[in-house]
This record gives structure tokens, C-alpha cells and sequence, in this order.
């Protein structure tokens, strides 16, 4: 049994199997909402037309503990913060698909998971990392968005995996500008030696 109430998914039962969609104006996943529940999967299949664009919210623990959680794929929803402990041991979570307009992962938001792919590159308004982010993982490697303003302590586990960093570089084109002027100022003295 589930209880929606002002536009929020407050409770869902562990062993509760959707038979029916949840409103498209649901626009919020109350704290520890989905905590155990056994569904495999959550997209934008789970609401009525497939629109899950009103979803802007989720909250602490919202899909904690859920032991058979393999994928989430809320890219389509307004989500901006990715609250502490949101997807904290659910431990078959292998692929995250968020939405660009995410700003902010808190700590431990996936932690303890078997996560392997996560979007994070397309994440352009990304600003914070919390500690704890992608400790004991399966992630190999992480690619940090240029936007990246702070990343917590601990925010990725390196044993048994070792994980590199890529930072985007989007700097290429100043190197190139500062070589053009360089080679415009020897044009300059060079015609200054010539009169």
C-alpha cells in the first residue's frame, strides 16, 4: 500500500508491486518513501503518459535499502539536489541517469551500492560532491564536470578499484588565443626592425 498526499509519495510497502501509475503531478518523493521496497527499476514508466518532468524533489533515504534496485533514470524530472543517504545500500544499484539541472550530491547519496555508470559528465550545473558521495563503489572511473566548485572527503573508495579523474578541460581555446598573440607581437617587431 502507498500514500500520496499533497503531491508527495510519502510511503510505499516493500512488497507493494505497482499495478497502477502514480500521478504525473506528483512532484515530490517524501524520505524513506521506497526504504526496502523490492522494485527493480524506476523511470519515468512508473507515472501516468511517462511524464515525470514535475518531480523536483526527493529526500533523505527517498530509495534507501532497496535490495533489488538495479536502475534509476529520473533524467527527464527537475531534481536539483541529491539529498544524504538518498540511494544509501541498495546494493544491486549498478546505473543513475539525473538530470542536468542537479546541483548538488550530499553524503553517502550512493553509497554502499554496486554503481558502475553514472551520468556524471552531463551534469553542467553540478557545484558539490558531498563526502562520502560514491564511497565503496563499483565505479572505475569518474568524470568531474568543469562546474565542480567542491568535493568532499572520502567521495569515492579506491580499493578494490582503482578510480581516475578526468577534469573536462573547456581552457583549450585560451591556450591557442595567447600562441596567436605571441605570434602578432614577433609580426609587430619584426616590422619595427624592418623601417
Amino acid at each position: 500500500m502507498h500514500f500520496i498526499s499533497n503531491k508527495i509519495i510519502r510511503v510505499f510497502s516493500p512488497d507493494e508491486n505497482l499495478d497502477k501509475k502514480f500521478s504525473k503531478k506528483i512532484t515530490r518523493i517524501g524520505p524513506g518513501a521506497f526504504m526496502n521496497a523490492s522494485i527493480k527499476t524506476f523511470d519515468h514508466t512508473f507515472y501516468e503518459g511517462g511524464d515525470i518532468s514535475k518531480l523536483h524533489r526527493i529526500y533523505r533515504f527517498s530509495f534507501a535499502y532497496m535490495q533489488n534496485l538495479e536502475k534509476i533514470d529520473v533524467s527527464d524530472s527537475r531534481i536539483e539536489y541529491i539529498p544524504d543517504y538518498c540511494f544509501f545500500h541498495s546494493s544491486k544499484l549498478k546505473e543513475v541517469y539525473l538530470p542536468t539541472t542537479v546541483k548538488t550530491i550530499g553524503r553517502y547519496a550512493f553509497s554502499f551500492t554496486n554503481l558502475r555508470k553514472i551520468n556524471l559528465k552531463n551534469l553542467i550545473n553540478l557545484i558539490y560532491i558531498g563526502d562520502f558521495a560514491f564511497y565503496n563503489t563499483k565505479m572505475r572511473q569518474l568524470v568531474i564536470p568543469t562546474s565542480v566548485e567542491y568535493i568532499g572527503s572520502h567521495f569515492y573508495s579506491t580499493k578494490p578499484y582503482k578510480v581516475t579523474m578526468d577534469v573536462q578541460d573547456n581552457d583549450d581555446n585560451d591556450d591557442n588565443e595567447d600562441d596567436e598573440s605571441d605570434e602578432e607581437e614577433d609580426d609587430e617587431n619584426n616590422d619595427d626592425e624592418n623601417n
